[in-house]
């Protein structure tokens, strides 16, 4: 019996059913559609104050998040299921390895969108695993990639990975929503945006002389 039980447990935590859905709502939702669902607005803009109260994240509500979130919830519902309970599974390592860099908890949910939690996640342009690193960034932060083992695949080193990923590019760029987009952005790209964004402010402000 606990041999079966564990056999169905594998065979869940790598189903890539629930990866190829997200991924395609994640490419082919609209979010300006509004989406009729049981979530009272101003319910919905107090519980995101309060997330914004305690996080290090900017959560604001705009209308295109609301009808993002009631349309996971009506029809994701199956999903969601199943993601909560793989979660009880990977959340307590990605804690674990945000922990030792002191990196926000809050990030671990960057693997639902990324892989949904699937270590054997695999994108079109090749980024894998649950943290879906991309060839030469796994490289970079130390996982062995060869014709024999791919350790984008592997839960513990892969969070250890994204980890520091993370606590690096906080030192960089200083804010931890610059570093949630950077994630899914060339490095080198950001931080050319970021200087041409400063130097708009200046032109837009020009400093009184002294």
């Amino acid at each position: 019996m606990a041999s079966c039980v564990d056999s169905l447990w594998m065979k869940e935590l790598t189903n890539l059913d629930i990866y190829n859905d997200l991924a395609n709502d994640i490419k082919t939702i609209n979010i300006d559609e509004k989406v009729d669902y049981e979530l009272p607005t101003e319910l919905l803009k107090k519980r995101l104050k309060e997330m914004d109260a305690k996080s290090p994240f900017n959560i604001e509500y705009n209308p295109g998040l609301e009808n993002l979130i009631k349309s996971f919830l009506k029809n994701r519902k199956k999903s969601f299921e199943r993601l909560m309970a793989i979660s009880e599974y990977y959340f307590p390592m990605f804690e674990e390895a945000m922990a030792r860099e002191n990196v926000p908890l809050e990030i671990k949910y960057l693997a639902v969108v990324e892989s949904a939690l699937n270590p054997k996640a695999v994108s079109r342009v090749g980024a894998t695993g649950l943290w879906q690193f991309m060839y030469e960034t796994g490289k970079q932060y130390k996982l062995g990639i060869d014709s024999y083992v791919d350790e984008r695949a592997d839960p513990l080193k892969a969070s250890g990975a994204a980890a520091k990923y993370m606590s690096n590019m906080y030192k960089i760029f200083g804010d931890w929503d610059l570093v949630l987009a950077s994630y899914n952005s060339a490095r080198g790209m950001l931080q050319r945006q970021s200087v041409v964004q400063e130097a708009r402010k200046l032109l837009e402000y020009p400093q009184k002389s002294s």
